[in-house]
């Protein structure tokens, strides 16, 4: 996955990622033995939540496996 975004916050727990049309959150839970969680508020026309959650959780799994 490929995002030209901007760091807006950093924390040791916490990741925020910013574009023209999306805001991403990466919570570090997995600190606390927990799994990592990530929100993304994807505020463009073409949006679809649906479809991007597959690839999300995809991409998730990878990494973290």
């Amino acid at each position: 996955m490929d995002l030209d975004a901007v760091l807006d916050f950093r924390t040791p727990y916490f990741i925020g990622l910013r574009t023209d049309d999306a805001l991403y959150r990466f919570f570090g839970r997995n600190h606390f033995g927990r799994r990592v969680g990530v929100t993304v508020h994807d505020f463009a026309a073409h949006a679809d939540a649906k479809s991007a959650e597959p690839a999300w959780r995809d991409w998730l799994t990878r990494l973290y496996g």
